[in-house]
């Protein structure tokens, strides 16, 4: 692009005016804003991008209505927090629906306890169904107090198999005194059960 120079006639009495302005504005300018440090004129530019002049107000209004739109959009991120908290409630509610399952293989309802506390009102009604799936959880402690040790060292491998445990647990019963004999046999194992998790799920089928 070529843009056409300005001609003389336009430009000389403009040069005059503002040779004469200019120059008292630069005095005052750099007066004024050279006393935030001291610095000379190139201080009183980078403070005038920040906002410090002296009687420049116009632009430190400019940068105040800034300060409130950052106001603005930190409301809006409060705003945004609530929503995600919000969504916690939501999630929460699905906590509470997967806590049947949870009374179903017992090791995680002590995993996700703290997840229940921060629900609140929500814990007293899993505990609710707690009571009412009762009986299962005295089994299972009663089996726990059987085998001992092993079920501690591998109780989260039996966290993961989950549903196969209720099913081995019933099959368990049908057994009756052959649980306690093998009982001896899975202590003594012990170590290959941690590591072998779900052989053991398998064992317990065999065991029925």
């Amino acid at each position: 692009m070529h843009f056409p120079l300005p001609t003389p006639e336009r430009s000389v009495p403009e040069l005059k005016k503002s040779s004469v302005n200019t120059h008292g504005e630069r005095h005052t300018e750099r007066r004024l804003r050279g006393r935030g440090r001291g610095r000379g004129k190139r201080e009183g530019e980078t403070g005038e991008r920040e906002g410090r002049q002296v009687r420049g107000r116009g632009r430190e209004v400019e940068t105040g209505g800034r300060e409130v739109e950052t106001s603005e959009r930190e409301v809006e991120t409060r705003e945004r927090e609530m929503e995600t908290r919000e969504r916690e409630v939501e999630t929460g509610e699905r906590e509470v629906e997967t806590g049947e399952r949870e009374v179903e293989t017992g090791g995680r309802e002590v995993e996700t306890g703290g997840r229940e506390v921060e629900t609140g009102e929500r814990e007293v009604e899993t505990r609710e169904r707690e009571v009412e799936t009762g009986e299962r959880e005295v089994e299972t402690r009663e089996r726990e107090v059987e085998t001992g040790e092993r079920e501690v060292e591998t109780g989260e491998r039996e966290v993961e198999t989950g549903e196969r445990r209720v099913e081995t647990s019933e099959r368990e019963v049908e057994t009756g005194e052959g649980e306690v004999e093998t009982g001896e046999r899975e202590v003594e194992t012990g170590k290959r059960e941690v590591e072998t998790g779900d052989r053991e799920v398998e064992i317990g089928e065999m065991e029925g």
